[in-house]
């Protein structure tokens, strides 16, 4: 990526490297890019000269809205900020340690954690875990998502580019409550929002966005992770993506809408028998349609993550599924899933080589043209 070019949210990034931002960050580095964002490496100028070494950050910058009430954005980004501080000391998220406003910019200073985050971690497998990684993560993943609603803080965009593998196979949740921020920064008025991403977005958030009525729940974030637990045990996604790219925003918005909120999950062992009947009940347990009937917190959770680690039973508790339906449906998924492995298969063991081959021909044959 040119990083002299101007992002679609706006900001140039090389005009930021080097600068010096509230008097104690100094940007060196950019990292990536969003919609939303632009975040960069930094050192903590103040904490470096503490400690007499080097202490890094990153440092997550985004432009300035035009607004009435600059005053009350910036009140109320401060209050969100002493929210987060309650988890300063986690070593399960990734803490978030100052926002603040500076000249054409809000940001958002956190902690910088070497990590890969959870679907680039396991692309080479197909997105497919055993079941003993399956619960060796999710439970971080549970216990990490324990705390920050133990502070009484909802995350609001569970995905799993907001879940980092460190390098010693920890887990640590990162942007809790990004999505609160981004509708303080976008609007005040917070009964206009827009959901989180929609492919892990639960069913209540699109019937909230749909009336333009705010309902973020703890539950609605049990469904994001149900959503992940689905992907990362099947290999496919939970609703097959058939939108075209040329569709509208209001389209995908209807599509998706359907998706969440009306039609049926395909239980996970229609599409793999060998799933453990406990990690499909638990999976179908967070995937409950009306948020009553998920877990209650995550404590629950855990507690039938421990079931299934220990080879014991968990009670299905879920409406009564369409067999017929999830045969079916998984019997598509499972020959597309094939296909895509097999094609896969055959391009890196039969045509690239094959194709290494004609051109080493073709030079040997050039070569004894010109020497002949």
């Amino acid at each position: 990526m040119n990083n002299s070019n101007k992002n679609n949210n706006g900001i140039i990034n090389d005009q930021l490297i080097n600068k010096i931002i509230n008097k104690r960050y100094k940007i060196l580095e950019f990292i990536n890019a969003g919609a939303f964002a632009s975040v960069f490496k930094a050192i903590d100028l103040d904490a470096s000269f503490l400690s007499k070494k080097d202490v890094f950050v990153a440092v997550k910058i985004m432009l300035k809205t035009k607004s009435k009430n600059a005053k009350l954005i910036i009140d109320r980004l401060n209050y969100e900020a002493n929210t987060f501080a309650k988890l300063s000391f986690s070593k399960s998220v990734v803490n978030m340690k100052d926002v603040f406003d500076w000249e054409n910019y809000y940001v958002i200073v956190m902690q910088l954690t070497q990590g890969t985050d959870f679907s680039k971690k396991f692309s080479a497998y197909s997105n497919i875990l055993s079941t003993k990684e399956f619960i060796y993560y999710f439970e971080q993943i549970a216990k990490g998502l324990k705390e920050i609603h133990d502070s009484n803080i909802i995350h609001r965009d569970v995905k799993p580019a907001n879940i980092l593998i460190t390098d010693d196979q920890k887990v640590k949740i990162s942007d809790f409550g990004i999505s609160k921020i981004k509708s303080i920064i976008s609007e005040t008025n917070e009964n206009i929002f827009s959901p989180g991403t929609p492919r892990y977005t639960a069913p209540e958030q699109f019937m909230s966005f749909e009336a333009k009525k705010a309902d973020f729940r703890f539950e609605s974030d049990i469904y994001s992770v149900g959503v992940m637990m689905f992907e990362f045990i099947t290999g496919t996604t939970l609703f097959l993506n058939t939108s075209s790219n040329q569709q509208d925003v209001k389209e995908r918005e209807k599509q998706n809408f359907k998706r969440h909120v009306v039609k049926k999950v395909t239980r996970p062992r229609a599409i793999n028998p060998n799933i453990p009947q406990a990690i499909e009940n638990i999976i179908m347990h967070c995937l409950a349609k009306e948020w009553k009937n998920r877990y209650k917190n995550f404590d629950e959770l855990l507690i039938d993550l421990q079931k299934a680690k220990q080879e014991l039973s968990v009670k299905e508790d879920f409406p009564f599924m369409d067999w017929e339906h999830d045969k079916i449906a998984g019997i598509k998924n499972n020959y597309n899933i094939k296909y895509e492995s097999f094609v896969n298969d055959f391009i890196s063991k039969y045509l690239i080589p094959a194709f290494v081959i004609l051109i080493a021909l073709l030079i040997l044959f050039v070569m004894m043209l010109i020497f002949r």
